[in-house]
């Protein structure tokens, strides 16, 4: 038996191959085409947005347009930004690729931002939280942290499709964010992305933005210095298909994630690992099932795991011990991030699919209990 890390949401290919075949018949693939302005209008009624979703090419181009665009609303040049060292790489690379300063703040037990650690200079204008594994932080919280300290707040929600805290998404609580639809996300347009606003101005930046910067077709008149990162037609069919089966994803989901919470629950109790604090009022979608080890036992684990054929990852690896930003880090400020540091190396991300049968649930349980004896 294989369980594999990653199992994309494929919908049948007769239905997209039809659809294709009408857009080569219109000749029309790409820039703005209907099916992306459908797909536009179903993730508005998904998201019971005010506004529609702006759909970008990539969860990162999605990120770094919605960036970009509260720094030029705003008129701030040099500045500085709160953000999670313990997050995908992608996160902190949209801040730099807007000439934004990272300062990293440290996580706590549910994996996400820790207001308590938090220390606020002048230069500091936006506060950025991730949703670790489609674990939402607390974002009341961080709203009111936000607006006490006159910070920007936008949520890299990428792994967090079909996450909400008490029924609802980020943004019906006024809180902007973005996703990602890559093909190993839980739901996935191929490749693709979006960023969705309650600010009028923004999301108006934000459609020119994902056009080099013209917010209309043909008009040569740029708004703000954007790049090409518009969706094609496929990936927006492929989104279309996949929304229309969302709830019954979620609904198998949910059966799966109530198994694993059981089964490591119990291994926690037995001092074996810690889970990830998940809030009450909060679904988590988990992208993966992290679980931290006990000691540094990572590669002993994913290489016994590996040869029962379950491929298991290190997923995240904290941003900070990467190559570039490294080099980035002074000593002492690695004293702001204490838990961070604990456990970037003790944590594995665990394989969990919507679709997975009891006998593979069972066979992967069983082979986790193997592994701890």
């Amino acid at each position: 038996m294989i369980i594999k890390t990653i199992v994309p949401q494929i919908p049948k290919f007769k239905y997209v191959s039809q659809k294709m075949k009408d857009c080569f018949d219109r000749q029309y693939l790409t820039n703005d085409g209907q099916n992306l302005l459908k797909f536009e209008r179903m993730l508005q009624k998904y998201f019971n947005s005010k506004l529609k979703p702006v759909v970008f090419c990539n969860g990162e181009l999605s990120l770094y347009s919605l960036i970009q665009a509260w720094k030029f609303n705003s008129n701030i040049k040099n500045c500085k930004a709160i953000v999670p060292s313990f997050t995908f790489s992608g996160t902190v690379n949209a801040l730099v690729q807007n000439d934004i300063e990272p300062i990293f703040c440290d996580i706590n037990n549910s994996l996400t931002l820790d207001l308590k650690k938090i220390k606020i200079t002048k230069d500091v204008k936006f506060i950025i939280g991730a949703s670790v594994y489609g674990n939402i932080p607390e974002i009341n919280k961080i709203k009111k942290f936000a607006k006490k300290n006159r910070l920007i707040f936008i949520l890299d929600n990428a792994p967090g499709f079909c996450s909400k805290i008490n029924n609802k998404f980020p943004i019906n609580f006024g809180v902007d964010e973005i996703y990602s639809f890559h093909a190993t996300k839980i739901f996935n347009s191929i490749e693709g992305g979006c960023a969705i606003t309650t600010n009028n101005n923004i999301r108006k930046l934000l459609v020119a933005a994902r056009n080099f910067g013209q917010l209309k077709k043909g008009a040569n008149d740029v708004l703000i210095p954007g790049l090409n990162s518009k969706m094609n037609e496929l990936s927006a069919i492929v989104g279309i298909q996949n929304l229309k089966g969302i709830k019954n994803l979620v609904s198998n989901r949910k059966k799966v994630i109530s198994k694993y919470l059981k089964f490591f629950k119990e291994l926690e109790n037995e001092s074996k690992i810690s889970c990830m604090k998940v809030n009450k009022n909060v679904f988590c979608s988990y992208f993966f099932f992290p679980i931290i080890l006990k000691s540094d036992s990572v590669a002993k684990f994913l290489k016994y795991m590996a040869s029962k054929r379950i491929y298991c990852r290190r997923y995240y690896t904290s941003v900070h011990t990467t190559t570039y930003y490294k080099q980035k880090i002074e000593a002492q400020d690695l004293k702001r991030i204490p838990f961070t540091e604990k456990i970037k190396n003790k944590i594995v991300a665990l394989p969990i699919h919507s679709e997975m049968t009891n006998d593979q649930i069972n066979y992967f349980f069983k082979n986790i209990r193997n592994f701890f004896k």
